[in-house]
């Protein structure tokens, strides 16, 4: 829990909190991006939104707007994420390669973020992007993942830049087709390549 915190930042989490479950959500998302003074609340905010994704896999709204709280969260001026990013990555992470999503749409907007954050801070932290891609091509490769699992994992792949499309992708393309070769990921892999 949060009560180790001044009262009137336990007042603003839990204002924020009530909105993030009403139709103020969007209000919510705005001023995560635009308050100052939040850095104290960031670990908490963190930590709510990853414990709601865990619980809404099969509620696209409600993961749509965990998705954006974190974007406006690693988009704010005033607040320092780094120290944060390694418990938002694999929440987001989730999102776009967790067999329980239902929907395409919530693995494409979390894979955007991913992508962002791969973009922005991968020069700062060496080992970043390798783990992000090492998740990514396993879990693409994997023939016990399921069809929407690889198809996230390889939509984030292709995203993420050229050179990672003609490498990673590029080099194991015709050994998904020959020993795994699930449709809807053959059909984006085929996209992928015609496209770069």
């Amino acid at each position: 829990g949060s009560h180790m915190l001044p009262k009137e930042l336990q007042l603003y989490f839990d204002k924020i909190l009530s909105m993030i479950k009403s139709d103020m959500k969007d209000i919510a998302i705005e001023c995560l991006e635009k308050e100052s003074g939040l850095q104290q609340l960031v670990p908490y905010f963190i930590q709510h939104i990853s414990e709601l994704i865990l619980k809404s896999f099969k509620e696209a709204e409600v993961l749509k707007t965990c998705i954006a709280l974190y974007f406006s969260l690693i988009k704010n001026k005033h607040v320092f994420i780094d120290p944060y990013l390694h418990q938002i990555l694999p929440s987001l992470l989730t999102c776009v390669i967790g067999k329980s999503i239902v929907d395409d749409d919530v693995r494409k907007m979390s894979a955007d973020i991913v992508k962002y954050i791969y973009d922005t801070y991968s020069r700062s932290y060496k080992t970043l992007a390798p783990r992000v891609l090492k998740t990514l091509k396993g879990v693409w490769m994997d023939p016990n993942r399921s069809e929407d699992s690889q198809y996230g994992a390889l939509y984030c792949l292709s995203i993420l830049s050229k050179n990672v499309v003609n490498t990673v992708i590029r080099e194991h393309a015709e050994e998904y087709k020959r020993t795994i070769g699930k449709k809807k990921v053959t059909n984006l892999l085929d996209n992928v390549l015609n496209v770069h």
